[in-house]
């Protein structure tokens, strides 16, 4: 099996879905924010070609997501 851009992608999604949640495997869109959710359905998509063209375009949705996000602290409950 060949790496591609787009098996890339699909790493990073997983990889944000680990920053950003505490629910357990298998990954899931439960328990992110909703751009985010929407961006690690995208990055995850079964079919490659489903997934985002290319690492920047990811970058920029992941950019606006986070923009969009909650502002959460891990020390809130400190």
């Amino acid at each position: 099996m060949n790496s591609t851009e787009r098996s890339d992608i699909y790493s990073l999604g997983v990889l944000i879905w680990e920053l950003f949640t505490t629910t357990g495997p298998p990954p899931s869109d439960l328990g992110l924010p909703e751009k985010l959710a929407k961006l690690y359905r995208k990055a995850t998509a079964r079919k490659p070609k489903e997934r985002h063209h290319n690492v920047d375009e990811l970058r920029r949705d992941f950019v606006k997501a986070l923009r969009d996000a909650p502002q959460v602290s891990l020390w809130d409950d400190c």
